[in-house]
């Protein structure tokens, strides 16, 4: 704020002017809520800090300054009470998500190891399988040889 020759003026030639014009509690409720707004704003990004507001005394004994700072100190801890259990709903539900996508991918985990499981396990029954036909096949004819080495061996003696 300027004087008439343009110079700033000082803040208590501004706090002065303002008394004599009953505009003085205006300003300091303006303040007041420009300070709970901002405070407000820093808590939202989780800072916490504490703002301190400095109130005449006139202003404190106009009738009704109290009652509005009781209600803008009233919704201030309202809108904090909603924001907080604003945050408690979506870290729930964040937290049943998580639980849900785990949920799934154990499941998807079981089922892929379920798979690989039979895939071995009946790879190896195959081969363990075929193994045996091969050694029941060469058994068959080992016996089929001895047979004929016996069949010989009985029929060339005298």
């Amino acid at each position: 704020m300027r004087d008439g020759e343009g110079r700033m003026s000082t803040p208590m030639r501004v706090i002065s002017l303002l008394r004599r014009q009953g505009r003085l509690a205006d300003l300091e409720w303006a303040t007041l809520q420009s300070a709970i707004h901002f405070l407000q704003q820093c808590r939202g990004e989780g800072l916490q800090l504490t703002v301190a507001v400095n109130v005449s005394a006139e202003s404190l004994r106009l009738p009704g300054f109290g009652l509005r700072l009781q209600e803008l100190t009233q919704r201030n801890e309202q809108r904090i009470a909603e924001m907080r259990t604003t945050l408690e709903e979506q870290l729930r539900a964040l937290q049943n998500d998580n639980a849900q996508k785990l949920e799934q991918m154990r499941h998807t985990v079981d089922e892929k190891l379920q798979s690989t499981l039979e895939t071995r396990l009946g790879n190896s029954f195959k081969l363990v399988s075929e193994r045996l036909e091969q050694v029941q096949r060469g058994l068959g004819e080992m016996q089929q040889l001895a047979t004929g080495c016996s069949w010989r061996t009985s029929s060339s003696r005298p």
